[in-house]
Formats: C-alpha cells, structure tokens, sequence
C-alpha cells in the first residue's frame, strides 16, 4: 500500500504564557479541522466569530485535544477575555497552523482583527501590536512536538 494513503500527519504545538502566568498550548489544524472552519465562517453573519473559532479549534491540552468546543466559541465564550491577550493567541495560531495571510481566501473568512495582523507597505498601524504583546509573542514557543 502506497504510504501517502495511510499517512496519518503529524501536528506542530505552541504554548503562549498569558499575562497572568497561565500558559496556553495550540495545535495546528488538520485538513478537516480547516474545511471546518472555512464551512463554519463562510456567511456574514457567522464571519464575525471566525477569530473565536479559530482560537477554539487550536487551544489545545496536553494530548492535543481541543478543550473549547465551537458551539462555546459561537456563543461568546472569549467576550470577556483581555483583546490582547486574544490577538496574541490569534497570532501564534496563525503561525503554528502554517496559515497564509495575505490569500484572497483568508482575507474573505477572517474577522478585522486577524486582518489587521498582516503586515503594511509601511504607511497604516496593521500588523502594529502594543510593544508589551509582539515580545510575549516573541517569547512563547513553539515545539515541534508532534502527536498522531
């Protein structure tokens, strides 16, 4: 049997300490896991929760499974978290799911904040983040730790 049919693919993990010391683990996204996302925010109306079921389907525990299910995400489960604090998380997702920002197709399916996670030709404040944040970022890790 060709290998390719059986391959089961492995997954990258990241952890981000938070600002209160907790530490939070992010599993890149299968195959399904995007067509998922993708499906769960193609209208309008369900885009606006896209940064929340990303952040649902990559936080992670220490076996790799999810622990905030995408019903809690779709009904507000992150509101009450510090934007910040989410907008860090957003982007260790995005790295640790290999993601590609500047596609027409993840620019249609993300809400602004992720948006605003690209880089400028140098003259708009997106992809600027707060100094305190982007060394956070700088300093949570990414282990190539894999799980099947």
């Amino acid at each position: 049997m060709n290998p390719l049919k059986t391959r089961i693919a492995k997954r990258r993990f990241a952890t981000v300490e938070l600002s209160d010391g907790m530490t939070v683990r992010l599993g890149s996204l299968n195959r399904s896991e995007q067509r998922m996302w993708r499906t769960l925010t193609k209208d309008k109306t369900s885009q606006q929760f896209s940064d929340d079921v990303l952040l649902a389907l990559c936080i992670c525990d220490d076996d790799g499974n999810q622990v905030i299910s995408v019903d809690d995400a779709l009904t507000g489960f992150f509101d009450q978290w510090d934007m910040g604090e989410c907008m860090l998380l957003l982007k260790k997702c995005i790295e640790v799911c290999g993601l590609d920002t500047e596609s027409e197709s993840f620019g249609d399916r993300v809400g602004a904040s992720i948006k605003n996670l690209r880089p400028t030709n140098g003259n708009g404040s997106a992809g600027k983040q707060h100094p305190d944040l982007d060394s956070r970022a700088t300093n949570s890790t990414t282990d190539l730790t894999t799980i099947t």
